[in-house]
């Protein structure tokens, strides 16, 4: 009997089919990879979501971010009243810090202290505010102010009073056209027309602008500046020689090292000096002159 057997040559020619093959290590290190990939997703997820939940406490709580501990950043927060601003600050370490309040009449009178009053405080966080509250009742009607300096460790104020025809910008009525009509100072004259102006470089001043700025700390930081200049329909009106006045101002500025004379060992007690009706506070002063 013949049998049809394939040459042994032609068997061994037949390329071999291999099965891929799985390794325990293979399998494991993609299921490692899988897994971190996963937990790194996962990760970044849950981390954008704590920034953003961040984010809101911080405009809910009205917090500064500060980013660089050697900026001054200030971040203008919601007040319940008119006539009442509001700050919070963060001023770095390497010196104390004074803050400014200034203000003009109109017309200025002369002559005019250089700075109404002056705070100072350490380096640090704190809420600033400048409030101006009327007393239309009392024998002489004023203005009241309170300018004060809150921080964890200080509660710094300047309080006093201005008569009231001093700051009679204060009490303007708007026009439709923009300009402002200040009060009368005489029974049956129109009271004057102006122009309030503010510097558009102050962001805190900008209609609901509540966002945090960034300054260097050797600068002078504005918070508050309002000038009064010509109306835009000064008809029936003549022009002033003293437009344009810039009518109030309050600022934050690097203290200024003192002078020391040869010979001499400057004291390190902080001296606090009172020239107004008030001052309470701790780790700060106040210098003040009020009318």
């Amino acid at each position: 009997m013949e049998t049809n057997n394939p040459p042994a040559d032609a068997t061994e020619s037949q390329p071999l089919r291999r099965r891929f093959r799985f390794s325990v290590l293979t399998i494991l290190l993609v299921t490692a990879i899988v897994g971190l990939s996963l937990a790194y997703f996962r990760s970044s997820s849950e981390l954008l979501d704590a920034k953003a939940k961040l984010n809101d406490l911080r405009r809910t709580y009205e917090l500064i971010d500060v980013k660089d501990n050697e900026k001054i950043y200030v971040l203008p927060m919601k007040v319940p009243a008119t006539d009442m601003w509001q700050w919070r600050v963060y001023l770095p370490e390497g010196a104390r810090y004074c803050i400014h309040f200034d203000y003009n009449s109109i017309p200025p009178k002369t002559p005019k202290p250089t700075t109404r009053s002056k705070l100072t405080v350490s380096p640090g966080t704190y809420v600033i505010t400048q409030m101006f509250t009327l007393e239309p009742t009392s024998k002489t009607p004023k203005w009241r102010f309170n300018l004060s300096a809150l921080g964890p460790y200080a509660n710094v104020q300047a309080r006093g009073s201005i008569p009231r025809e001093e700051l009679r910008w204060l009490e303007a009525d708007m026009r439709p056209n923009g300009d402002f009509v200040l009060p009368s100072t005489e029974e049956g004259v129109p009271g004057k027309k102006v122009k309030f102006h503010i510097d558009p470089d102050i962001e805190s001043m900008l209609p609901n602008a509540f966002q945090q700025t960034k300054h260097e700390p050797d600068q002078a930081v504005d918070l508050l500046r309002w000038e009064v200049d010509e109306p835009r329909n000064p008809l029936g009106q003549e022009p002033s020689d003293y437009l344009p006045l810039e009518v109030l101002r309050l600022w934050i500025e690097r203290e200024k090292p003192p002078k020391v004379s040869q010979g001499l060992i400057p004291c390190p007690l902080i001296r606090q000096k009172v020239l107004g009706s008030g001052l309470q506070g701790q780790v700060g002063s106040y210098e003040g002159l009020v009318p």
